[in-house]
């Protein structure tokens, strides 16, 4: 050829550093080691073992394989089924519906619950006739229990839960499949089936790509059975990574060595194992010895005298590490209010937010009103937080508490004059949309009460508000 592509990182150097920290953190948490001896499962392998039945002895089957490979061991889980399925009668008229106006239909796949210690997974019967989607339900609710239930994580979070299941080998079906996960189905976490996952096909793609050249994988034959457009990132990202130069200069956490990426690999998935991928280079690269950790860490843990230590060697306080976490969330989440003031000396930003455009971080006034600790929001207002502060894709403090059905912060951030009529989020609504779509009567009633207009309600389409939503609007003739 005359001329050669040029090779372009399929996702954001932001989106690079995310899944690198996140990635790290697995790592950590669950062990190099167990992380290297995972290897991607492919449907071929899966389905071939099993003779599935499309009923429900198959989400069994594939709850009892995915405990094994996630090392659950023993821990009882409880599946139940149920359906949102329309029942049709003789004469055509529907007996029982969730459908909107329009007669579309709005479905949880599944749910994930935590209640006094029983861990219960709730799938919806149509998914049992398809089997890749069941999969990649299981291993995203059994991920969630690697996180919060075995206490990685204290908050739920769905772009590391996604992660999870990528690292146990479940990439392919989490890739595959798409969804849209939503906390706070049936005091569980629970997801709707739609076009657009949490996680782009991107990040998926190259998440999956790292991973294959951090365990130096010799057979990537798997990757044939994704989908073309993850596929087509996949190769990007290898091809990106493969590059010596990028070896250099990219920000990894991990070591990671170099591979032979042959132009005829960048063209085409091989079929023999003599084009496979393969480590030609002995040269490392250096892992990032990162001050912000450290000093996130002690903040997490109270260490008062170790942050002092760091923060009077000139490291800013306004930084990100893993997780998304700053200094100051860090030393909040936990109450370490000295830390705090001591951060804040120090020329914390007590709105700091890495990026106001993606959808990875929140301010600690947005963190607070998530919790359940009404003193954390108190301080960081008397500190002069920013009540109307929008992060792009997650909204207003006053909608994370909305959307995680915090009443009581709702009404903290009332009083604190949070605007009732900014528009902000992923859908770009002011708050009472949000508490019509989470299905929270008790708030959409707070916000009319202190003034919230209800014209945009007539905006939204009806089947992205629950039924039993609509008929309560109707009734306030709120809609």
């Amino acid at each position: 050829m005359f001329w050669r592509k040029k090779i372009k990182l399929p996702v954001t150097i932001e989106d690079q550093l995310w899944i690198e920290e996140k990635l790290t953190f697995l790592k950590d948490s669950i062990g190099l080691e167990k992380v290297l001896k995972m290897t991607t499962i492919s449907p071929e392998t899966f389905l071939s073992n099993y003779e599935f039945k499309k009923n429900e002895s198959d989400a069994y089957y594939i709850l009892d394989y995915i405990k094994t490979t996630m090392n659950l061991g023993d821990i009882p889980i409880e599946l139940k089924f149920f359906s949102d399925q329309p029942i049709y009668q003789k004469d055509g008229s529907i007996l029982t519906t969730p459908a909107d106006n329009f007669g579309r239909w709005k479905s949880a796949a599944g749910t994930y619950q935590k209640v006094n210690n029983k861990i219960i997974i709730s799938i919806e019967k149509s998914q049992l006739k398809k089997t890749e989607s069941l999969i990649a339900t299981i291993s995203h609710e059994l991920a969630h229990q690697k996180l919060l239930g075995e206490k990685r994580i204290t908050t739920n979070d769905e772009h590391l839960t996604d992660l999870v299941a990528i690292v146990y080998g479940f990439g392919i079906f989490i890739g595959n499949s798409k969804f849209v996960f939503q906390s706070g189905i049936d005091n569980g976490f629970g997801w709707k089936m739609t076009n657009q996952g949490y996680l782009p096909e991107q990040l998926i793609a190259y998440t999956m790509a790292t991973l294959s050249l951090k365990k130096k994988e010799k057979d990537t034959r798997y990757v044939e059975q994704l989908n073309s457009s993850l596929r087509s990132y996949f190769k990007e990202s290898i091809a990106y990574l493969s590059q010596k130069e990028r070896q250099k200069k990219s920000l990894l956490f991990w070591e990671i060595t170099g591979v032979d990426f042959e132009e005829s690999h960048q063209e085409k998935v091989t079929e023999t194992t003599e084009a496979q991928i393969h480590s030609t280079v002995d040269e490392k690269i250096i892992p990032i010895l990162s001050e912000t950790d450290e000093l996130i860490f002690a903040c997490n843990k109270g260490e008062y005298d170790t942050v002092s230590k760091l923060l009077s060697t000139g490291i800013s306080p306004n930084v990100t590490g893993t997780l998304g976490n700053t200094p100051l969330k860090a030393a909040l989440f936990n109450k370490h209010i000295q830390i705090a003031d001591l951060l804040i000396t120090h020329g914390a930003n007590i709105d700091y937010i890495q990026d106001p455009n993606s959808f990875l971080y929140t301010t600690a006034l947005s963190m607070a009103s998530t919790n359940d600790d009404l003193e954390i929001i108190y301080y960081l207002l008397k500190k002069g937080a920013d009540v109307n502060f929008i992060s792009l894709r997650t909204g207003t403090p006053l909608c994370h508490a909305i959307k995680n059905k915090k009443i009581e912060q709702v009404e903290i951030l009332i009083d604190a004059r949070a605007s009732l009529e900014l528009k902000s989020g992923i859908y770009i609504e002011p708050p009472i949309c949000y508490a019509a779509r989470e299905n929270q009567k008790d708030i959409v009633n707070l916000l009319v009460k202190n003034g919230a207009k209800t014209k945009p309600l007539r905006k939204i389409p009806r089947k992205e508000i629950p039924m039993g939503m609509v008929k309560f609007l109707k009734q306030k003739k709120y809609l």
